[in-house]
């Protein structure tokens, strides 16, 4: 994981503090990674459609945990996916949600306590 970060760290100069809006989406356009609003049954949800990747972002909530969402589907594209573009895994289970969050943590520069929280929570 601190491999991925460091190199995408290298990549994006936005990467190097953690990223307010403007820096996530100057992220996204250099990943050529589409961010939208939408009616979902979930926070967020990271797709691929006709070789483009998008975030999704559920427009139904509270915008307030959208940055750490995105983050979140960003690592999962990050940590998850191969150079041909496709899942490394073909679920998504426990451990590929700690990975993803943790590693969102980390670009976001701080410990999520409600993150933490559902994290312990689940392994029990």
């Amino acid at each position: 994981m601190r491999v991925v970060l460091a190199r995408k760290r290298a990549r994006h100069p936005a990467v190097a503090k953690p990223p307010d809006w403007s820096g996530l989406m100057r992220i996204l356009e250099r990943e050529r990674i589409t961010l939208l609003h939408v009616p979902l049954p979930r926070p967020a949800q990271l797709v691929q459609y006709c070789g483009a990747w998008a975030i999704l972002l559920d427009s139904q909530r509270s915008r307030r945990r959208d940055l750490f969402y995105a983050c979140h589907e960003l690592a999962h594209l990050w940590l998850h996916t191969n150079e041909r573009d496709a899942f490394t895994r073909d679920t998504l289970d426990r451990s590929t949600e700690d990975e993803a969050n943790t590693l969102a943590e980390q670009l976001m520069g701080k410990r999520d306590p409600v993150v933490r929280r559902f994290n312990m929570e689940r392994r029990t």
